[in-house]
């Protein structure tokens, strides 16, 4: 009886785990086994990241981890650097990108030139590491590094993580600080403060602060003494004047006469483009009368011209013969004595 209940719940826990370890695998995506090898070299720690870690791109598994390895230990037997060159610190990470999950792949050279990089992230709450693929402004981060030896495969570069910038932004800001000189800015601090209690005390700041304060009393004495109510009051009191004023017979009176006076201008200048117009053809008709008249007179003034003539000749002829003139005749022409 026990038996029998020990095998059936052993059967349970072998297929309880069985399912677990499908979920996981189903979830996880399955193991990648062919398809593009790339290598990338991180020059800070990778703690959490194991072999077999995905290899992500914007949260979509692509690929796995296949190696992690020290530079030193990859490339150092092949080449004839020190131990010295920082280069030989990083890590090797090889992994492979399987091109059925992510489609048809461009050249590695024009992914890099693109932005294309690699850095450590977690996954949420376990801590779990991946490596993340992604395209960032390659200006940024410059250039990727040169290395001295030739790469296994190809080889996409890797910037800091999330969590190495914010440690290295905090380590910097522990060395700013701890360069900054704290004792001397309290000193200069404590040294201002003292200079500013002095100048209140017995400086400028006091005797214009003491000037103010006089200032002010003055103020105070002539608002007083100024009896703003009373000028209050009689400026209501005109004010009231000009609105009875406003509001009286005698202004309604000088309105309408002046409303009245403008009717009659306006109804007069009405009337001034026709008496204009009279007036030019009176102009007009003096004028051509005026032409006439000279044309008539015209006649009369030579036959009065020819008259005056003749006066004349009639004057002058009674001044040297009064009588021929009466009496008709010339006189007689006197003879001269003859010579012989």
């Amino acid at each position: 009886m026990r038996s029998g209940l020990y095998l059936r719940v052993g059967l349970l826990l072998v297929l309880a785990v069985g399912a677990i370890v499908g979920l996981l695998l189903w979830l996880g995506g399955s193991q990648v086994d062919q398809g593009v090898v790339y290598e990338t070299y991180f020059p800070e720690s990778v703690q959490g990241l194991d072999v077999g870690a995905a290899v992500k791109f914007r949260g979509v598994t692509v690929g796995q981890v296949q190696k992690i390895r020290l530079a030193s230990a990859v490339y150092t037997p092949e080449t004839t650097m020190s131990f010295d060159n920082p280069a030989l610190h990083d890590v090797v990470v090889t992994f492979i990108v399987d091109p059925r999950r992510i489609g048809k792949l461009p050249s590695t050279k024009e992914a890099v030139a693109a932005g294309l990089r690699t850095r450590i992230a977690s996954a949420g709450l376990t801590g779990l590491a991946y490596i993340e693929l992604d395209f960032v402004k390659a200006s940024y981060y410059g250039p990727p590094p040169v290395y001295d030896w030739v790469p296994h495969h190809p080889v996409i570069p890797s910037i800091p993580s999330t969590f190495t910038q914010v440690q290295d932004a905090g380590t910097n800001l522990l060395a700013k600080l701890n360069a900054f000189d704290l004792a001397g800015l309290q000193n200069r601090l404590f040294a201002l403060l003292d200079e500013m209690h002095a100048t209140l005390q017995s400086g400028p700041a006091h005797r214009a602060m003491a000037s103010a304060a006089t200032l002010l009393g003055d103020l105070d004495t002539a608002v007083k003494q100024a009896d703003l109510p009373g000028v209050a009051r009689s400026l209501r009191q005109a004010a009231s004047g000009v609105d009875a004023l406003a509001r009286g017979p005698q202004t309604k009176e000088s309105l309408a006469a002046a409303q009245d006076a403008m009717r009659k201008l306006g109804a007069a200048s009405a009337k001034l483009p026709a008496l204009v117009a009279s007036l030019e053809n009176l102009v007009a008709h003096l004028d051509r009368s005026q032409a006439d008249l000279a044309a008539s007179l015209a006649p009369v003034l030579r036959d009065a011209q020819a008259a005056a003539a003749n006066l004349r000749d009639l004057s002058d002829t009674l001044a040297r013969y009064p009588a021929g003139a009466l009496l008709a005749g010339p006189p007689p022409i006197k003879q001269e004595p003859s010579t012989k």
